[in-house]
């Protein structure tokens, strides 16, 4: 997009329930700067409700400040972030952020040593090879291992394609550290042709394993 506009691209964050975007980059763009006047943001642990300290990822709570209708008071929104206090290299010194949301809870699913994987994950390294148009991971655990089957839809040279995008996955901290301990099969990868037919973009990720800690 930036290529395309000649522009800075920024992301905001936000909740319908919200009602407005409550989150929103910098250029610096190391988190999203959080609307402190309207909202209050806290990180807790999704399944103890604790209060995280800066730094720890946990699910995000809003409370609004401003709403006189229907305020909401520590409302859940699900999403996984972290809260980085000031200041930014931006210049300013007492607005917080939040780390960019890493994706829904009930979307997260755990593969080697325990570590939670989100489809963000992903998106974030195998979407940005170029020529790539869709993917979807398959994980099934055929013995001790995991095992980690990506389909990429891809729009070009297919050894070529098949090794960045291989590459992409395997330099990923969590997929590292499966290797590394060897509790991950070796990735694998299958390149195919883009459809000249629609299709629905495909379930990023599909857990066929059948003995699963949630």
């Amino acid at each position: 997009m930036e290529e395309a506009w000649g522009c800075k691209c920024l992301s905001q964050y936000g909740l319908t329930e919200m009602g407005l975007a409550t989150t929103i980059e910098c250029h610096v763009q190391t988190g999203l700067h959080i609307n402190e006047a309207d909202f209050m943001v806290e990180v807790i642990d999704p399944d103890t409700g604790r209060k995280l300290p800066p730094g720890e990822e946990g699910e995000l709570v809003w409370t609004s400040l401003s709403f006189q209708g229907s305020p909401l008071l520590r409302y859940r929104s699900y999403d996984i972030s972290k809260f980085i206090p000031p200041p930014c290299e931006c210049g300013h010194v007492t607005v917080g952020k939040i780390g960019k949301p890493k994706g829904r809870r009930n979307a997260a699913t755990k593969i080697g040593l325990g570590e939670h994987i989100f489809p963000t994950l992903f998106d974030e390294a195998i979407m940005k090879v170029h020529g790539v148009l869709n993917y979807q991971l398959v994980l099934t655990k055929p013995s001790f291992r995991d095992h980690l089957r990506f389909t990429v839809e891809y729009n070009g040279d297919m050894e070529k394609g098949k090794e960045e995008v291989l590459k992409a996955i395997t330099e990923l901290e969590e997929i590292r550290s499966g290797l590394d301990n060897d509790l991950l099969d070796p990735i694998e990868v299958e390149m195919k042709e883009v459809s000249k037919e629609f299709t629905p973009k495909m379930r990023p990720i599909i857990d066929q394993r059948k003995r699963f800690d949630s």
